[in-house]
């Protein structure tokens, strides 16, 4: 019975163990499964990490783009309210130069009627004390003399217009030739200023450049800031060489071939006051800037838009007469003003020439296809 016993215990005792060693396996595989998915927990956990790195360098770069758009878009509004400010000043400017060129023809006129006056009444006197001398003896001597004396009178009073006139032409002058000088430095700096014309032939499909220096703003700021403004308001593009002479070569915005071109082109003048009576006010040459060999000029009498090329030394021809009195262009030829120089292409200007017929025209037209005003650096 012991024995039965025994066994029965070994029997329970058994089943327990194997109870608990399935209870072991299971945990252990529960324990090995738990295992895994702490592996697989720590590599989501370690991939998540690097997203959320991924994604706080992805915010941070956003930051940084978004602050620079910011800044970007500040910078594009000031640039507007800048480019508005200078329309403005622009419209301003040109409003202004209107009624100096209308002010300045007014005084020019009024300056040519008194200096006409001032010559009629010099003839009168002049005459008058010839044929005192000749006259019979029966005439009045004193009413002779009385006459000859309010001549004279009316001669001083004449030339004191004049002189007035001449300071006040000479005041214009000076105000128009500050402000000139003034929106150059502003806009284009001190110089020396480049600008760079582009150039098409009729034969080639690429344009050719040239580029030229002009002379001092000091000097002469008023025929400076004209051109600078042909230049930088594209006024001479689709203009041409016009004519080629043994001394010059003649451009600007005036096309020979092309009829509907040419009308466009002088309409635009027309509104910018540039035509028929010429882009400057007053003539600012200077024996400082001779006309040599591949220096530009401005006609005298046409004083712009149209310009020349000078092929050779034209100082003499090209410069003020003896009978001229300085300070206008009254009593001789001033001189054209002479206001830069060809400093890179002048074998385009030779090429150009190539292209005139014995009569100094042109077959086909070489036109300006572009300008621009150089800035500092380029």
């Amino acid at each position: 019975d012991r024995y039965k016993q025994v066994q029965s215990n070994l029997s329970e005792a058994t089943q327990k163990l194997e109870i608990i060693q399935n209870e072991y396996r299971e945990m252990q595989s529960q324990y090995e499964s738990l295992e895994k998915q702490r592996i697989e927990s720590e590599k989501t956990l370690k991939r998540l990490r690097r997203e959320l790195e991924a994604t706080g360098e992805e915010l941070e770069r956003r930051d940084l783009e978004r602050a620079e758009c910011d800044g970007l878009h500040r910078s594009l509004f000031q640039c507007q309210k800048s480019l508005e400010n200078v329309q403005q000043q622009q419209q301003q400017s040109d409003v202004g130069d209107d009624r100096c060129r209308k002010s300045l023809e007014k005084e020019r006129e009024d300056l040519l009627l008194a200096l006409k006056r001032n010559k009629n009444l010099a003839e009168e006197v002049r005459k008058l004390k010839n044929n005192s001398g000749h006259q019979r003896v029966d005439v009045n001597v004193e009413t002779m003399e009385g006459k000859i004396a309010e001549l004279e009178r009316r001669l001083d009073e004449s030339q004191f217009e004049v002189e007035y006139w001449r300071d006040k032409n000479e005041m214009m002058i000076n105000k128009i030739q500050f402000r000139n000088r003034k929106e150059v430095l502003e806009r284009y700096g001190p110089g020396p200023h480049h600008v760079e014309l582009a150039i098409h032939f009729p034969t080639t499909k690429t344009n050719e450049k040239i580029t030229l220096r002009l002379y001092s703003l000091d000097t002469m700021p008023h025929t400076i800031h004209t051109f600078l403004t042909l230049i930088d308001r594209q006024h001479y593009n689709r203009g041409s060489f016009l004519s080629l002479r043994p001394h010059v070569l003649v451009a600007g915005p005036v096309d020979m071939h092309d009829v509907e071109n040419n009308r466009q082109l002088e309409q635009k003048m027309k509104r910018e006051g540039y035509f028929p009576d010429g882009a400057l006010l007053f003539n600012e040459y200077s024996g400082e800037f001779p006309h040599v060999v591949r220096t530009v000029g401005f006609n005298e009498e046409m004083g712009g838009p149209v310009f020349y090329v000078n092929l050779v030394d034209n100082t003499v021809g090209h410069g003020p007469s003896d009978e001229h009195e300085g300070g206008g262009s009254v009593g001789g030829k001033a001189g054209d003003p002479c206001f830069g120089e060809v400093v890179e292409g002048f074998d385009v200007i030779e090429k150009i020439k190539g292209f005139a017929t014995a009569d100094g025209m042109f077959e086909g037209s070489v036109y300006i296809v572009g300008s621009h005003v150089l800035k500092t650096n380029e």
